[in-house]
């Protein structure tokens, strides 16, 4: 209610991406997806992100990433899927499972209504593990970006130092 009134006094624009623990049942994420989904139609919140350490799959998310890929496609073809992978070599397909559930979601959704489809708008928070030739070409067909912030992962103790960052020119 305030934030028209915030914005005009300040200038600011303000937009929010609403945040899915990654670690919570899925039963819990679940229900946070359908409340997610509901309010997304506020012109304030822009996406998602599924946060928290990674110390398991994207697997376990998977069917949220599902849903909120298939409202995109129907509703706002401008809402953002963000999702913390690759931060840490403990789950090295993190970053390549996550581009590919969207990426499936959006040609399983394209064959059964037989309508192009805007792909979702992706982005991966961290990318530092797991990605490759076949992960930058999927991130490539997808449009998807892959942030490294190295601060932040000096910070997490994913890496003691930028020199020990695995990127590489592929």
């Amino acid at each position: 209610d305030n934030l028209p009134q915030i914005e005009q006094e300040t200038g600011v624009k303000l937009r929010f991406l609403a945040g899915l623990w990654r670690h919570s049942d899925q039963e819990w994420n679940l229900d946070d997806t359908d409340r997610l989904i509901t309010i997304a139609k506020s012109p304030y919140i822009v996406g998602c992100d599924f946060m928290g350490h990674e110390t398991n799959s994207t697997d376990a998310f998977m069917e949220e990433l599902q849903m909120l890929a298939q409202y995109a496609m129907k509703e706002d073809p401008y809402f953002t899927i963000r999702v913390h992978a690759g931060e840490n070599p403990m789950f090295k397909d993190n970053v390549k499972k996550a581009l590919e559930i969207i990426y499936n979601e959006h040609q399983s959704y394209e064959a059964k209504t037989e309508t192009k489809q805007p792909m979702p708008r992706v982005r991966i928070g961290h990318g530092l593990y797991g990605v490759d030739e076949q992960v930058l070409d999927i991130a490539k067909k997808m449009e998807a970006i892959i942030e490294f912030n190295m601060s932040s992962n000096v910070a997490l103790n994913n890496i003691n130092s930028i020199t020990e960052i695995p990127i590489k020119n592929i």
